[in-house]
């Protein structure tokens, strides 16, 4: 495993202007525009440059001789 994902996700926003442009800039202040934003968020950590000494374990209930359990950075 060299990346843990923790959210993924799509957005859209929706922003339309028209008599109330405060905050706009000047380039499309005064006009009507209809502006439509999509995307995709993949968050994640990448787990690639860890090395074993980075890692513990604890808490592990040893089974068939073989500790198994989640490792903390």
């Amino acid at each position: 495993m060299s990346q843990l994902h923790s959210a993924i996700g799509t957005f859209e926003l929706v922003v339309d202007t028209g008599d109330d442009d405060e905050g706009m800039p000047d380039t499309i202040a005064g006009r009507r525009t209809l502006f439509v934003a999509a995307g995709t968020v993949n968050a994640h950590v990448d787990l690639a440059g860890l090395a074993e000494k980075d890692l513990t374990r604890r808490g592990v209930p040893q089974r068939s001789g073989r500790r198994t359990g989640r490792c903390q950075r």
